[in-house]
């Protein structure tokens, strides 16, 4: 018998648990007094991480059954029209997977359309990287200062055969730097980190003002102590505040109070 969409749902939600679950329980397990070691538990802290964003990633792409709903909304802007299109995003897979395709279905101009992984994030790597590969303080920071200012100006080429100079020259944790070289690497050759081009056009190069939009909009009046909501309240507060915060509340008001004498057509 052929399987509907929610059983389809269930068992792609059942096997995404259930590859968290083995990725994760043995980076709980301290079986010797060794593991307890700073180093090894911060690196284990960020497997897990990484692990749970997987996993709430695709959780996320599970319940909008493909972006079914993110699509309905970006039509309903109007998104075919609009002058250029800009992608940002973290490194998370199903993003850079689902996004493009999506966008390139509902006609978004590819000439006018630009993606980019999130500046800040990447700086993260090249943080890691030079942890590993300097062990001098003010050496760290002086090559992170000058790697950020090449990766913003467009001399991702030329940051990228630095690195591989400086893991040549490593006698530990060539690994590590491996890892952040082959990183950028992929980045570069998905065209992915064109700050310079993105900075030219006056758009951004982080994801920095929706963080801050989800901040204002939203933990700032839904979440606290003592702050507890049926959902169908939360929702309603926050289609209003939203409204206010974006300057519309007037109209809001105003469909409001006109409903029952100008009411929808059916």
């Amino acid at each position: 018998m052929p399987m509907n969409s929610n059983q389809i749902v269930s068992n792609s939600l059942a096997e995404a648990l259930q590859n968290f679950q083995r990725a994760v329980a043995p980076l709980l397990k301290l079986g010797k007094i060794s593991e307890w070691n700073g180093t090894i538990l911060k690196k284990r802290e960020e497997k897990i991480r990484e692990a749970a964003l997987i996993l709430g990633g695709k959780c996320i792409a599970i319940l909008l059954e493909k972006l079914a709903l993110l699509e309905m909304y970006l039509v309903h802007l109007g998104i075919k029209e609009a002058q250029s299109v800009l992608f940002i995003a973290d490194g998370a897979d199903w993003m850079w997977k689902d996004i493009p395709a999506l966008l390139k279905r509902l006609g978004c101009d590819p000439n006018t359309t630009y993606y980019l992984q999130d500046f800040y994030h990447v700086t993260e790597h090249l943080g890691s990287f030079a942890e590993a590969a300097f062990e001098n303080n003010s050496e760290k920071k002086a090559w992170f200062k000058k790697a950020c200012k090449q990766l913003k100006k467009g001399k991702s080429s030329q940051l990228i055969q630095s690195m591989i100079a400086l893991r040549k020259e490593a006698k530990t944790a060539k690994d590590t730097l491996t890892s952040e070289i082959n990183h950028l690497v992929k980045l570069s050759e998905a065209s992915r980190i064109n700050y310079h081009l993105i900075a030219e056009k006056k758009l951004p190069l982080g994801s920095g003002a929706i963080e801050s939009l989800i901040r204002q909009a939203v933990n700032l009046r839904l979440k606290g102590n003592g702050k507890f909501w049926l959902r169908d309240n939360a929702e309603s507060l926050l289609h209003a505040r939203c409204q206010w915060l974006s300057g519309g509340w007037n109209s809001l008001v105003d469909s409001i109070l006109t409903y029952r004498i100008y009411p929808l057509s059916g």
